[in-house]
């Protein structure tokens, strides 16, 4: 069966059609069989040699000369485009030619794949292509987005935050890390409207606007991010499950401290969740959409609570640290609280004593906080911006569902984050119990370490009460539920997302390691499920949940994801700078100088948030970038093509674009007498570098 790589008009000319096919102007054209009939304009039979190129149709009329290739070059292309699964339905095609799709599909053509691997690509049974997706913007992308970003940090660091930074600074915080994620959003939707999306996600759109080193990179930190993503969110349901049955129960902790009981819940968490995630990405969108009917529950429960300090009672709020609107606002409602349970520079007298910052030492981590610290961890809370772009695969129509879903998910979780912010920061105080620092006291490295040491730890308040919005609610139980749902739903998510970006990657095979690549291309069952990547995301992520702590898994999260959002914003710019023909996007709210600004922005905020995580991860990115650049980087001369025939090869672009620049800016230099230099056009050839003869000849005629 010969490959329609190539059309060439003169490749099907002089061959008779199909029985009961007419052609255009009564030229005869070729299809795609192995023994094609005689034909009366041919002055012999083609022979087994010459299938692949049949002989030349004797001369026509000028008319059935235009027509015909074109109708044919058509025809066979569409037959080909059906064969391997990337046409439209047969009813979209013209009538004329269903005949020559069924002669083409009638003969026994074995196995066919989507890469044979010449492309550098795995080859992969068209059986187990995926399908068209099926999901739309609103249950594809808007809820697996906005289900990301209300995740862990929402529930168990929202508090926290404000206690930290105040209300004023925890507002700079939250909207500087909206405004990185909304920036990368409109760079990451100008990609995916450029083309066709397949699954894979950002990976894809990366890899093939800038070729295999680019995307490669992007691939494995997207991978690690979302694998470490996973581990954070299956901790933040163990904290809060662990806290849940302390008040149910009335236990200190069940193995050997708290601590340890908080990995044990993670472990058996992570188990349950790669459970459900074998039952296949339908379900989890099913039950995703359930899960955020809770989170609107518990939401409102909050909102409403805010209200209600009496409930269930007064006295036990504010030993939590919730004391409601009238008493920050300095009403005579304060007068039912205990005053021995706060500090006297504690307690709120003014609506002013939650705006402004107060930076302290964490006791548990010895961690001495200050704005980036803080923003390193609350950062982990946007980072779901590319749930839906995860699953490109799954969507109907990725180009425009992306862009809609993902930015009207940012606006919304940026509403109901600020809003959460106003609700804590307005009806709680920053320090109860008999460890709060006193007057005059800051909460540093000494005083941590002294509460450590003496184990007298605040009880309660927004910088020690993780999960104070449990008791601002009209029920905790409301909380707990939407706690619960909010992380499993991002742990769903990831653990769904991460090892289809895997797969994806290893299907391109742009790593050295072939074996390793066909392990973790290979899909089972219909769906296509990648369970071998699925359980290297299922490893990875039990070993991060042995840290057992939110606040020493996020800043690596936060690393990972800041440096693959730097790679999507850089991807846009240089695709738009180049003007590359590949880049042709139907979404046009993009600035490519607001996308470069956006690289440099994360990372600068990378460096800020930790140096030495910083280099590690961009040695880390270095490392993998020139390795997949020395594999697929293409050399001159003879057999230089490059392995991969997919994706541009940037680096050849920026150097094409430079050129022309430095020509025209040549236009601009005015002649001077000493410096002249005459400048001649002439029509040598190619002086290739390796001809010495040719390169000679072209010097001479040039300096003649």
């Amino acid at each position: 069966m010969p490959r329609y790589n190539n059309l060439r008009d003169d490749d099907y000319t002089g061959v008779a059609p199909p029985s009961g096919i007419a052609t255009p102007g009564g030229a005869y054209t070729a299809t795609a069989t192995d023994s094609p009939a005689p034909t009366p304009n041919a002055t012999a039979a083609p022979t087994d040699a010459a299938a692949a190129m049949p002989p030349a149709a004797a001369p026509q009329s000028e008319t059935s000369e235009q027509s015909a290739p074109s109708f044919a070059a058509r025809a066979a292309h569409w037959a080909k485009a059906l064969i391997i699964g990337e046409a439209a339905a047969a009813d979209e095609l013209p009538t004329d030619v269903h005949g020559l799709i069924s002669a083409a599909l009638s003969h026994n053509v074995g196995p066919i794949y989507s890469g044979d691997g010449s492309d550098g690509e795995v080859p992969v049974l068209a059986s187990q292509r995926r399908t068209k997706g099926t999901l739309g913007w609103f249950d594809g992308v808007w809820i697996p987005v906005v289900l990301n970003i209300w995740g862990v940090i929402l529930f168990l660091r929202m508090g926290w935050l404000v206690g930290q930074a105040g209300i004023l600074v925890g507002i700079v915080i939250i909207t500087l890390a909206n405004t990185i994620t909304t920036l990368t959003t409109l760079s990451l939707s100008a990609l995916c409207s450029s083309g066709e999306v397949k699954d894979g996600g950002a990976y894809y759109l990366i890899s093939r606007a800038l070729g295999p080193a680019y995307g490669g990179t992007i691939g494995v930190l997207l991978f690690l991010g979302q694998t470490v993503a996973l581990a954070m969110y299956v901790i933040g349901f163990a904290e809060s499950l662990y806290d849940y049955l302390q008040k149910l129960i009335g236990f200190d902790y069940l193995t050997v401290s708290d601590d340890v009981d908080v990995i044990v819940f993670g472990v058996v968490t992570m188990i349950a969740v790669l459970l459900i995630s074998f039952v296949g990405i339908g379900f989890v969108q099913r039950m995703q959409t359930v899960l955020f009917g809770v989170l609107v529950v518990s939401f409102a429960a909050v909102a409403i609570g805010a209200f209600l300090p009496m409930l269930p009672n007064l006295t036990s709020n504010a030993r939590r640290g919730f004391v409601g609107y009238w008493a920050i606002l300095g009403d005579t409602a304060w007068a039912d609280v205990p005053k021995d349970l706060i500090p006297k520079n504690r307690q709120p007298a003014t609506v002013l004593s939650n705006m402004m910052p107060d930076f302290s030492t964490d006791p548990d981590t010895m961690i001495s906080h200050d704005f980036f610290t803080v923003f390193s961890i609350i950062f982990p809370a946007v980072t779901g911006i590319m749930a839906g772009a995860n699953l490109s695969g799954d969507l109907k129509n990725p180009g425009s569902a992306i862009p809609k879903g993902t930015l009207l998910g940012i606006v919304v979780a940026y509403i109901v984050y600020v809003g959460f912010v106003f609700i804590v920061g307005l009806t709680c105080i920053r320090c109860v119990g008999v460890g709060c620092p006193g007057v005059g006291q800051h909460a540093d490295a000494a005083w941590a370490r002294s509460v450590a040491n003496t184990k007298f730890e605040p009880t309660g308040g927004l910088s020690y009460n993780k999960l104070i919005v449990a008791d601002i609610a009209v029920w905790d139980g409301f909380v707990y539920l939407g706690c619960f749902a909010a992380t499993l739903s991002s742990a769903l998510a990831s653990i769904t997302g991460a090892p289809r970006i895997l797969m994806r990657v290893a299907r391109d095979g742009i790593f050295p390691c072939r074996a390793c690549c066909k392990l973790f291309a290979k899909g089972y069952c219909v769906s296509d499920e990648p369970y071998v990547a699925l359980a290297l995301t299922f490893c990875i992520g039990t070993g991060c949940v042995l840290l057992g702590k939110i606040d020493l898994v996020a800043p690596i999260i936060s690393n990972f994801f800041i440096m693959s959002y730097a790679i999507t914003n850089y991807a846009c710019f240089v695709v738009s700078r180049t003007r590359s023909t590949m880049f042709r996007p139907a979404f046009t709210w993009y600035n490519e100088w607001l996308s470069l600004f956006s690289a440099v922005l994360c990372i600068v905020v990378m460096v800020m948030m930790s140096v030495g995580m910083a280099i590690g991860s961009l040695v880390i990115g270095f490392v993998i970038f020139k390795l997949l650049q020395c594999i697929h980087q293409p050399h001159p001369g003879p057999g230089g093509e490059p392995k991969i025939s997919w994706g541009g090869q940037v680096d050849n672009e920026t150097t094409f674009v430079a050129a022309l620049d430095a020509i025209a800016a040549t236009q601009r230099v005015l002649p001077h007498a000493r410096t002249f230099r005459p400048r001649f056009l002439v029509m040598s050839g190619s002086p290739c570098v390796l001809d010495t003869t040719c390169a000679l000849d072209a010097i001479y005629v040039i300096n003649v």
